[in-house]
């Protein structure tokens, strides 16, 4: 069993729940849909860092996949290679305005 030393800096497990639950609503805050522990492009660390950004995101995640439920298969793969190029044009962005500009205007067309 692991023995827990008390410190001069107070009860080493309060420090670690402390901890625990900073890091879970820090996470929360900042959730998109993707691991953000797992960004591969700097316009994904943009929107793991930004919490509108991550909102935007997780908005069009919804939307893009209440979208495809609604079409056929052919229609599916349309979308599908749209989403794709539009993930392209999405990643040139060098700032978070861009990036918005990107999400509204994709969450506008997939919910009309």
């Amino acid at each position: 069993m692991l023995k827990l030393r008390k410190t001069p800096n107070g009860n080493p497990l309060k420090r670690f729940w402390f901890s625990f639950f900073f890091a879970l609503i820090a996470t929360s805050l900042s959730a998109a849909s993707f691991d953000c522990q797992k960004t591969a492009t700097e316009v994904e660390k943009l929107i793991c860092s930004n919490e509108e950004l991550s909102k935007l995101d997780v908005e069009l995640e919804k939307v893009y996949k209440e979208f495809l439920d609604k079409t056929d298969d052919e229609s599916g793969e349309r979308i599908k290679r749209e989403q794709r190029a539009w993930l392209q044009g999405r990643d040139v962005c060098k700032d978070s305005a861009c990036i918005k500009i990107f999400y509204t205007t994709r969450i506008l067309k997939l919910a009309t």
